[in-house]
């Protein structure tokens, strides 16, 4: 029972790791035995070949790239994607060389089950490295990189050292992202789309716009029309991402629109009813980040603040909208 458990561990455990740096991974594994600390068991024969002098020069010398690479803004997430492929084909090859070949259907199951874990923590990487990027300073790319090495040099020890306790991080991290996958894929795919947007903004002429648009999906045009009231009618609808908004989920695609003349502000949201914002004593903050422009609406010791992001290739909406709603931006 006890080969079984340090088998499964030692295979889910290093493809886990292997998601976050294929190269350290490797590395330290490589060293552990060449070294003497990790004896391996006949059926982890397989990774004897990571103790070779040259797969130690190699995966060391891609260790500095990486270490390099990992804590500059925007290299590390070109790195990353460059991986998205060869770290989980890795952990393949890792899970293959712990449990052997000589059983057909359990070598099928270790490469991919291994590779899937892989995968998964590459995912979650790839999506805090995007969050973190899109922070003006470039210091918390080498906390999250250092962090990310001691994670990796960590577990290979715990997998020496308890087998089982490894085990058990393992499953909980894979039942963590189950439970987080939804908003790390959806961040993943916003944080893509504020970068092509930038692309095409810098692409594209900065023009200026004199009508804000009133054109918009039939579902969003359907909510505004069920919460009219008599006199109302559509001032204005432009495409914002909802960062923080009380009583729905974030971030999400949605709308900001006023009803005209001068009428109510709000923010709709795909199948949900609109979230209405008060402008009396009111204030925003307009903060213009790498990727887009966040606006936001606060009062002074109101915990409840809204939060919106505007692409840079929509800036003209958002100087149309501040002169409009009498807002300065702070």
């Amino acid at each position: 029972m006890m080969d079984m458990i340090t088998l499964a561990s030692a295979a889910l455990g290093l493809s886990a790791l292997a998601g976050l740096n294929l190269y350290l991974t490797v590395f330290a594994v490589g060293l552990s035995i060449r070294l003497g600390w990790l004896q391996l068991v006949p059926e982890m024969a397989g990774l004897e070949i990571l103790s070779h002098p040259v797969v130690l020069i190699l995966a060391g010398t891609l260790v500095l790239v990486e270490f390099i690479a990992d804590k500059i803004p925007w290299v590390d997430s070109l790195w990353d994607a460059v991986h998205t492929l060869i770290r989980p084909l890795g952990a393949v090859f890792l899970s293959l060389g712990v449990v052997g070949m000589t059983d057909p259907l359990l070598a099928v199951m270790a490469g991919l089950l291994g590779g899937g874990l892989a995968l998964t923590t590459h995912l979650s990487k790839t999506s805090a490295r995007l969050l973190v990027n899109t922070s003006p300073e470039p210091v918390s790319n080498t906390v999250v990189s250092i962090l990310e090495d001691l994670v990796v040099l960590g577990g290979v020890g715990l997998i020496l050292w308890d087998p089982w306790l490894a085990l058990v991080v393992v499953l909980f991290f894979l039942a963590l992202f189950i439970w987080l996958a939804p908003k790390l894929l959806r961040h993943l795919y916003l944080t893509c789309r504020f970068l092509l947007l930038k692309i095409q903004s810098m692409a594209g002429p900065d023009d200026r716009i004199e009508q804000l648009p009133k054109s918009c999906p039939a579902w969003a045009r359907l909510i505004m029309e069920e919460s009219q009231v008599h006199g109302e009618e559509v001032g204005w609808i432009v495409p914002v991402v909802l960062n923080r908004v009380p009583g729905l989920p974030s971030p999400r695609k949605g709308y900001l629109f006023r009803y005209a003349p001068q009428g109510r502000l709000g923010v709709i949201l795909k199948g949900r009813k609109p979230a209405w914002i008060s402008l009396e004593g009111i204030k925003a903050h307009l903060e213009m980040k790498l990727l887009y422009d966040e606006l936001t609406f606060f009062r002074v010791g109101d915990k409840k603040i809204i939060s919106l992001r505007f692409p840079k290739s929509h800036r003209a909406y958002l100087d149309a909208v501040l002169p409009d709603l009498d807002i300065k931006a702070e």
